[in-house]
């Protein structure tokens, strides 16, 4: 039977056992703000070592979660360590072909590693899979200002901006 926070839960998570539910609760401190598992409550209060650490776990319990991927990806982002958390997005992607986030994840690290091609290919990528995805029109617009094509970059900071996303 299952009950309380693990119902919404995916069965392969909930398979995975105490351990891997103990990951994947959800922190009551941020509740409030969208919930969510410990992995990506650490990244969000800037803990990043904690987050890699939660989402690494994770992974050694199940390595096809694409999910604990992109956490530990978005954590290396926010440390700098671009090369891994491209890698990490990038095996996101190669499990979970259509999950967005992990695009504009891969996006935001090729970007500030100078790779703008690469950045407007995943946040285009991105908005294909989801048309309302605010963070990926705002890292386009970005990338196509740096590029130097302002154009385009206006038009993306508008589409962003009416999603609610600050361009």
């Amino acid at each position: 039977m299952v009950s309380g926070w693990s119902r919404g839960l995916p069965p392969y998570i909930r398979a995975g056992g105490p351990r891997l539910n103990r990951l994947f609760a959800p922190d009551r401190r941020f509740l409030s703000d969208r919930g969510g598992s410990r992995d990506e409550a650490r990244r969000r209060r800037s803990t990043c070592d904690g987050a890699i650490t939660d989402s690494s776990e994770a992974l050694r319990i199940d390595p096809k979660l694409a999910s604990a991927f992109g956490n530990r990806g978005n954590a290396r982002l926010s440390q700098g360590d671009l090369d891994k958390a491209i890698a990490d997005q990038t095996e996101s992607i190669r499990i979970e072909p259509k999950g967005a986030p992990a695009f504009v994840g891969r996006a935001g690290a090729s970007l500030r590693k100078g790779n703008l091609d690469q950045a407007i290919a995943d946040d285009s990528e991105a908005i294909r899979i989801n048309s309302k995805l605010g963070p990926a029109f705002s890292g386009r617009a970005f990338a196509w200002r740096a590029k130097g094509d302002p154009d385009k970059a206006a038009a993306d900071s508008r589409q962003a901006g009416l999603l609610g996303t600050r361009p």
